[in-house]
């Protein structure tokens, strides 16, 4: 391995560094429901990370939003990810043994909570999560006994442990809702906060029969591809609108025709100077479909996308 090479794979932390900051994350990290942990210098840290992460797995700019490459990658804001990894290590603590020692510090936290009506400035992490998430946390969720001997052998106390966990939820469904909790969080965020980010991904998804995230990009073929589309869905590609904005171009301009932006929906629709180009497009999408959501969110017009992008060579590195 020459000396290139090694500076590349020597660079940055250990794998197992990476592990043992992100367990003791999990170990410390205090959620809150109203979301007010996505601020903290915790969080930001490990949503910087991530960002590096969704930046390689998509091609796209590094000015893209961190909220659209979430959407485009179908991954969890770091903080939510991290709400969930708490939520579902304290799930498998209440499906402990009933004499496990960690009982006591679950009852402990839950009657904390209860008992007092402001919280203290000081509280264990259980306390935390008790007053923030009481509905997971004063559930009754079904004990994992540890067995001497195979399960399915005869024991005199088995119908009695059956009747005890009538009332109580299994731990994978308890685990499945707090999927669904975060999923929830998530939508909420991307619908009521931070709108004037990512405003032309935005347009696309507020279709109706648009994909997106993995559901979108697993039917398309091809890396170079896939890199496109996402920078064209996100509005951050290589246009003369875009670059303008962040003066890598001297204009605005559209190059071909002499329009003054030279954005997205002006190189797909509407553009003079791809009418040949645009003709085929149009004849395989539809005329009724010639719309962005449809051009860049529907799998089946994807590819008569892409061809058109061929065709015109607007780009430097087109897709063949």
């Amino acid at each position: 391995m020459d000396q290139s090479k090694e500076r590349i794979c020597n660079r940055g932390p250990r794998h197992g560094h990476i592990t043992v900051a992100y367990t003791s994350a999990i170990i410390w990290h205090r959620p809150q429901a109203n979301g007010a942990t996505a601020a903290t210098a915790q969080a930001r840290k490990f949503t910087t990370v991530q960002r590096l992460a969704m930046k390689a797995i998509l091609g796209c700019y590094r000015t893209t939003p961190t909220v659209a490459m979430e959407i485009e990658s179908g991954l969890l804001p770091a903080w939510i990810r991290l709400q969930t990894k708490v939520l579902s290590a304290a799930t498998r603590m209440q499906s402990l043994s009933s004499n496990h020692p960690i009982q006591i510090w679950l009852t402990q936290g839950i009657r904390n909570a209860k008992m007092s009506t402001r919280p203290a400035p000081h509280c264990s992490n259980l306390e935390n999560l008790a007053r923030e998430f009481p509905n997971l946390m004063t559930c009754k969720i079904e004990e994992v006994k540890p067995f001497i001997k195979p399960p399915w052998t005869e024991h005199p106390t088995q119908q009695t442990a059956k009747e005890e966990t009538q009332n109580k939820i299994t731990k994978k469904k308890q685990r499945e809702q707090i999927k669904r909790l975060a999923q929830t969080t998530w939508d909420k965020t991307w619908n009521e906060k931070n709108l004037t980010t990512a405003t032309h991904l935005r347009r696309i998804l507020g279709k109706e029969s648009t994909k997106t995230g993995p559901e979108l990009y697993k039917e398309v073929k091809g890396r170079a591809t896939s890199t496109l589309l996402v920078q064209m869905r996100t509005g951050h590609c290589g246009l003369n609108y875009y670059l303008y904005r962040f003066k890598k171009v001297e204009s605005a301009e559209c190059e071909v025709c002499g329009y003054e932006k030279e954005t997205v929906e002006h190189f797909l629709v509407e553009c003079p100077g791809f009418w040949e180009e645009r003709r085929e497009l149009r004849r395989k999408v539809g005329v009724g479909r010639m719309k962005i959501a449809i051009l860049l969110g529907d799998s089946k017009a994807i590819g008569a996308t892409m061809e058109y992008i061929s065709k015109t060579k607007r780009f430097k590195k087109h897709v063949e």
